[in-house]
C-alpha cells in the first residue's frame, strides 16, 4: 500500500480532531480562515495516495480552483503522478485518483464509485449535489466530509444538527464508540492558532453582529429576521420641518417602479437622526419632483450653508435621466448606482448603525415593518441577495440605506 502524502504538515488541534474522527460522515461548520480547504485537500490526496478515488466538490466552477491549486501543487511533486489540467484530474501511482468537480449542475456529478467525497462550502451548494454523490459511495462504503461556514437553516444545517457532536474523547464520545456514523463539529475562526488574534479583532471591528456570528463564530442563524437589529429601539427620532443652522443633511431617494413606492428619507448627519420620510404611491413623477424640490428648499438653507445639504438618488434604469435633469436645475443631486457591491456596503452600514444605536429613525409603521422583514439569502456563488420577502416592499429600506451611507461619509469628511 502506498504511503499517504501528508500535506497538513502542522495540523492545528481542530484539524487533527476532524482527521482522527472515525465517523464515516463528518459535518464541519467553521469560520473563515479556519483551514478547511487545507484539511479537505489533504484528506483527498491521502485517499488517492493509497489507491482510492476521491472527489473534491465545490459549489461552482469558479470556486473549484480553490481546491485544485493546492491539490495540483502537492501532487505534482510525487514521482509518477499524471496531472490533467483541463479536466482537473490527478492520477497517482498505485491507481489512485483525485478529481476536482463543481456542483453548478448536479447531474454532472454522476460518475464512478468513490472512496471519499469532500464538499467545500457545502452550505452554498445545492442539496441535490449530495443526493447524487451519495449513491457513488455505496459500493466502496465511501466516506464524505462536509466543510462550510453556516448559511442559515438549510440542508447543511440539517445534516449538522442531526449528527452527533464529536468530542474526540474515545471513552465518552458516541462517535468514537462506534454508535454513530455521522459526526458534527463546530469551530470558530479563532480556534485556528495560526491566525493572528489582532487580525481577527480588526476583521470584526466594523462587522455587523449577524455577519460576525455566521462568518467568524460559525453559528447557524435563521434566514432573514436578523439582518437589522435594534429597529424598534432606534425608532426615537424627532421629525424636523426645516434645517437647523449649521447642521448637515442628506436625503436618500428610492424611485418607485410599477407597484412600488417612491421614498424620500432625510437624515440630519450632525445628529445622526432621520428627520423626514415621504412615501408616495401611484404619484405622477412631475409631482414627485415638485415635492423633492420643496424638500430641498427647506433643508438646503441659504448663504454659506448651501453646501450642507445633499440629495443622493438611485440612478439605475429610469433614475438616471431624472438625476441628470435635477442636476441641470442646480439641485445638489449625486447618483447612487445600485450594484451588488454598493448594496452590500449600504446594508452593512445601516445594520452596523442600528446595531450600535448610531442612528435614530422615525417611528413610521411601514418603515419599521420593512426593516424587520428585510432579508439576506445566500446564493451558491457565495453572494448574498438582499430583498424584501415575497409580497412585501423595501422602498423605505432602500431610501434609508442610501441616506445613511452618504450621511456617514459626510460626517467622516470623505465626501
Amino acid at each position: 500500500m502506498q504511503k499517504t502524502v501528508e500535506i497538513r504538515m502542522h495540523p492545528h488541534p481542530g484539524q487533527a480532531l476532524v482527521h482522527g474522527c472515525p465517523a464515516r460522515f463528518k459535518v464541519v461548520a467553521c469560520g473563515k480562515r479556519w483551514g478547511k480547504t487545507t484539511l479537505g485537500c489533504g484528506e483527498s490526496v491521502d485517499t488517492g495516495s493509497i489507491g482510492g478515488r476521491a472527489w473534491w466538490i465545490a459549489p461552482d466552477y469558479k470556486r473549484a480552483r480553490e481546491g485544485w491549486d493546492p491539490i495540483r501543487e502537492v501532487c505534482s511533486s510525487i514521482p509518477g503522478v499524471r496531472v490533467n489540467q483541463t479536466e482537473r484530474d490527478v492520477y497517482l501511482p498505485g491507481g489512485g485518483l483525485v478529481q476536482v468537480r463543481s456542483g453548478d449542475d448536479p447531474n454532472t456529478l454522476r460518475g464512478p464509485d468513490l472512496d471519499l467525497a469532500v464538499f467545500d462550502e457545502a452550505a452554498f451548494a445545492r442539496e441535490r449535489c449530495w443526493h447524487v454523490v451519495r449513491s457513488a459511495l455505496m459500493d466502496r462504503l465511501g466516506r464524505a466530509i462536509f466543510f462550510s461556514t453556516p448559511n442559515g437553516h438549510n440542508w447543511f444545517w440539517k445534516l449538522h444538527v442531526s449528527s452527533t457532536q464529536c468530542s474526540g474523547d474515545c471513552a465518552a464520545c458516541p462517535v468514537h464508540r462506534g454508535e454513530s456514523d455521522w459526526a458534527a463539529f463546530n469551530f470558530p475562526s479563532s480556534s485556528n492558532p495560526y491566525l493572528s488574534r489582532q487580525e481577527i479583532e480588526d476583521l470584526v471591528r466594523d462587522m455587523p453582529e449577524r455577519v460576525r456570528l455566521q462568518e467568524v463564530e460559525a453559528q447557524f442563524l435563521e434566514d432573514g429576521g436578523l439582518l437589522f437589529r435594534n429597529v424598534r429601539e432606534s425608532a426615537t427620532a424627532t421629525r424636523q420641518e426645516r434645517a437647523i443652522e449649521g447642521h448637515q443633511y442628506v436625503t436618500g431617494v428610492d424611485w418607485g417602479r410599477t407597484g412600488d413606492a417612491t421614498v424620500f428619507t432625510t437624515i440630519n448627519s450632525t445628529l445622526r437622526e432621520q428627520v423626514q420620510l415621504d412615501r408616495m404611491v401611484r404619484t405622477d413623477y412631475e409631482l414627485q419632483l415638485v415635492r423633492l424640490r420643496a424638500l430641498c428648499e427647506r433643508f438646503r438653507g441659504s448663504g454659506d450653508s448651501r453646501g450642507r445639504y445633499q440629495i443622493v438618488a438611485e440612478s439605475n434604469a429610469m433614475g438616471r435621466p431624472i438625476v441628470e435633469r435635477l442636476r441641470k436645475e442646480g439641485l445638489p443631486v449625486f447618483p447612487f448606482e445600485t450594484t451588488h457591491a454598493s448594496k452590500k456596503e449600504a446594508v452593512d452600514s445601516l445594520a452596523l448603525a442600528l446595531e450600535r444605536r448610531d442612528l435614530q429613525i422615525l417611528n413610521d409603521p411601514i418603515q419599521i415593518a420593512e426593516l424587520l422583514a428585510y432579508q439576506a439569502t445566500r446564493l451558491p456563488s457565495d453572494r448574498e441577495r438582499y430583498e424584501a420577502p415575497e409580497g412585501m416592499h423595501d422602498d423605505c429600506v432602500m431610501a434609508l440605506m442610501i441616506a445613511n451611507l452618504m450621511s456617514r461619509r459626510v460626517r467622516a469628511g470623505v465626501y
